[in-house]
């Protein structure tokens, strides 16, 4: 027997007042059913919304008008619905407490798993990049680009796109090459934009604004792919003496291209490919 059900009274069932065991009873439902009921309607709501947002049923078909009108009678019944149970629940105000706690418990219990299998992921994600980098360290050195079975085949790679960017201590990247993230009032924004104009310092309170300086990465790949002002691009004989050669370029030390304090363009690199 439910704790939150009544006891049963056989005197009142010999009395007439409830039904014998050959007639129908009519009871009400308990507090457990009633809020598993308002979670399945919550859940129906959802799927709802999302169909009258996308306007697509289950499949990604478009709905018609007629189709998305009888939608949108079936959510109000929903609201309804939901209206009647909370009303019911309410009712039931020893229990309410008791559902209160076990939805915050199953919450937590699956945040909980949630953070365990995050971190599992995590781990195994970790332990296969060592796997790859692994085999692509070891096949480079033995001077191998492709290991071959009757069933599988596992290649090195070179890495596509752009080469990857290094940076190293920011506090000597030009400010031009950074830019700023944060926070500020609007109305210091419109001010600070008055004193580029107009050149007038005002004074203003430290905690109006929050912003940091961080390094515009879009900017500084951009320069480092720039020609050497020095030599314009021209020196590109690397930093080894050259008989018959001046000395590689100062301003680039023979790369010809453009240099950035603290920053670099680094290897492409390679990946393993498992076919």
């Amino acid at each position: 027997m439910s704790i939150l059900e009544p006891p049963q009274d056989t005197s009142l069932q010999q009395s007439g007042v409830l039904a014998s065991d050959g007639e129908v009873s009519v009871r009400r439902p308990s507090f457990w059913s009633l809020a598993d009921d308002l979670e399945a309607y919550h859940e129906t709501l959802a799927m709802v919304d999302a169909e009258i947002g996308a306007k697509t049923d289950a499949t990604g078909r478009p709905l018609t008008p007629d189709e998305l009108k009888m939608i949108e009678a079936d959510r109000a019944e929903i609201l309804g619905m939901i209206e009647q149970l909370g009303a019911q629940l309410l009712k039931k105000t020893d229990s309410l407490a008791g559902v209160i706690r076990r939805m915050n418990a199953d919450i937590a219990e699956q945040k909980d798993e949630r953070d365990r299998m995050a971190d599992k992921a995590r781990a195994t994600e970790a332990a296969l990049k060592w796997l790859k980098d692994y085999a692509v360290r070891t096949m480079q050195e033995h001077g191998m680009k492709t290991l071959k079975t009757t069933i599988n085949t596992i290649s090195v790679c070179g890495n596509g796109s752009v080469r990857p960017l290094v940076i190293g201590d920011t506090s000597h990247i030009p400010l031009p090459l950074m830019r700023v993230e944060g926070w500020v009032r609007a109305d210091l924004w419109e001010l600070a934009l008055e004193l580029v104009r107009t050149k007038t310092e005002r004074g203003t309170r430290i905690n109006d604004f929050n912003v940091t300086l961080v390094p515009d990465n879009a900017a500084i790949r951009k320069a480092l792919e720039m020609p050497c002002p020095v030599c314009h691009g021209k020196d590109l004989m690397g930093t080894e003496a050259v008989p018959g050669r001046p000395n590689p370029c100062t301003g680039c030390h023979g790369t010809g291209k453009k240099t950035v304090p603290g920053c670099s363009l680094g290897e492409r690199g390679a990946h393993l490919d498992v076919k």
